[in-house]
């Protein structure tokens, strides 16, 4: 018996309307109102990119399939550290789960000292955000497989681990930039 499934995605024209949409609001009620500096709505543009490219990458495709495929709970998550990165070393594709991972998460604390999120740049705190964006990732995936039966993508620990990974990289590196001049001439065009 065939099994057909509805797919949810993401497609490039409707990811670049959603992109707009939301730009125009953001510069019709936050930017333009406020008289911010054209730096800002730069990386606020960014910013947004980045965001529904997370969601994209974390969440999307999500398959809805006619029958329940029977498949065992443990097919939804993965929770033994290391696990996932042993297995993708072993098998000659790391470069894509590992790399990958660490890449999602490693331009957020950027926007956030970028943009000045919370105040004060501070390692802890943005490490702390990055894991607890992270940890909020994993437990909507798992969500989205329990909702719908399938694992669509996996909640794995190691996602986590790989996620914080790049989140501590890329504060290290917003830190070790924001000691030159290239952030203060920076956030010199950007007021908040």
């Amino acid at each position: 018996m065939h099994n057909s499934y509805i797919g949810i995605d993401l497609h490039p024209p409707v990811f670049l309307i959603i992109y707009c949409i939301i730009l125009c609001i953001y510069y019709f009620f936050f930017f333009k109102k406020r008289g911010k500096k054209t730096n800002r709505l730069l990386i606020v543009a960014f910013f947004i990119f980045y965001i529904l490219c997370v969601i994209k990458l974390a969440f999307l495709p999500i398959r809805i399939f006619s029958q329940d495929l029977g498949l065992t709970i443990d097919h939804y998550y993965q929770l033994v550290p290391f696990e996932t990165i042993s297995q993708v070393i072993n098998h000659n594709v790391w470069t894509i789960q590992l790399l990958g991972n660490i890449a999602l998460l490693f331009p957020l604390p950027i926007f956030i000292g970028l943009l000045q999120i919370g105040g004060e740049f501070k390692l802890s705190k943005v490490i702390f955000i990055g894991f607890c964006t992270s940890f909020s990732l994993e437990v909507i995936q798992l969500s989205i497989n329990f909702l719908t039966k399938v694992p669509n993508k996996v909640a794995d620990i190691d996602d986590l681990i790989l996620n914080t990974l790049g989140v501590t990289i890329g504060s290290l590196i917003f830190l070790a930039i924001k000691r030159t001049k290239l952030l203060a001439k920076l956030n010199s065009g950007i007021e908040l």
